[in-house]
């Protein structure tokens, strides 16, 4: 999505070089074929597309030695005696995603997208951790000048095979300023609130729900058309709503 949108601007800001040369008073005549030559070529190559679309398929797999961090004699203290570990120490997970992207050109400075992804995930032995995902999202990305203003809504259902299912809901925004053609700067922001769906088979499900708010920034160089490198920090806060709601993350009157 990045190159996406850094190849948009590096389109709009030649179409308005072009047009800024063709408007210089004493432009010589050799020089105005020049350019009008590029601007043909631009031209021929075809206008954008007004929708493009893109699919994004990956498998993955782990493998943990010592999943339940199960001792070497393979025992335990369990009140005040030895006992055996029961559980697996070895484990497998594999996961699976598809992603479906859609984006809608709005005049040549602004487009809108369009994603739905699901993703699932099984283990070998243990099950416990087995779920699957349905996540839906719209964003909105406008040029301004050297910026681009990307603010975002998203909204992903996990269900857990062992747990309740669990509703998440994430907004914010991830804006990029361009410095020139080799460096830019990306700064975001994102508030997130998780839900769990508490029924009469999960009674605490909603012990788990929580709020949050992440910042980001970050900085890109262009070492080449083909290589670039990023540095990025971010620093994120996650609130359970039950200790606030119940004012327990403040402190007891003496």
């Amino acid at each position: 999505h990045k190159e996406y949108r850094r190849q948009r601007q590096m389109c709009i800001r030649d179409r308005t070089l072009i047009e800024e040369i063709k408007n210089i008073s004493d432009l010589s005549a050799e020089d105005l074929a020049s350019v009008t030559d590029i601007e043909t070529e631009i031209k021929d190559a075809g206008e954008p597309k007004v929708w493009n679309f893109y699919a994004d398929i990956s498998l993955g797999g782990t493998h943990a030695e010592n999943v339940n961090a199960i001792s070497k004699t393979h025992t335990k203290m369990s009140s005040d005696s030895l006992a055996v570990f029961t559980t697996q120490q070895f484990d497998r997970t594999w996961s699976e995603s598809l992603g479906l992207t859609a984006v809608r050109s709005i005049g040549e400075a602004s487009s809108l997208i369009f994603n739905v992804s699901g993703t699932a995930s099984q283990q070998d032995v243990e099950d416990s951790d087995n779920y699957e995902s349905l996540g839906v999202m719209l964003a909105f990305d406008t040029s301004v000048g050297n910026h681009i203003i990307s603010p975002y809504l998203m909204k992903s259902i996990t269900d857990y095979k062992f747990d309740a299912i669990s509703t998440s809901v994430l907004w914010g925004f991830g804006n990029m300023y361009t410095i020139n053609d080799a460096h830019s700067i990306n700064y975001g922001y994102s508030y997130s609130d998780s839900i769990g769906n508490q029924t009469s088979s999960y009674g605490t499900a909603d012990a788990t729900n929580a709020f949050g708010h992440s910042y980001s920034l970050g900085y890109d160089f262009m070492l080449s058309e083909i290589v670039s490198t990023s540095l990025s920090m971010g620093y994120g806060t996650s609130n359970a709503k039950e200790i606030i709601e119940r004012g327990l993350d403040k402190p007891k009157p003496t």
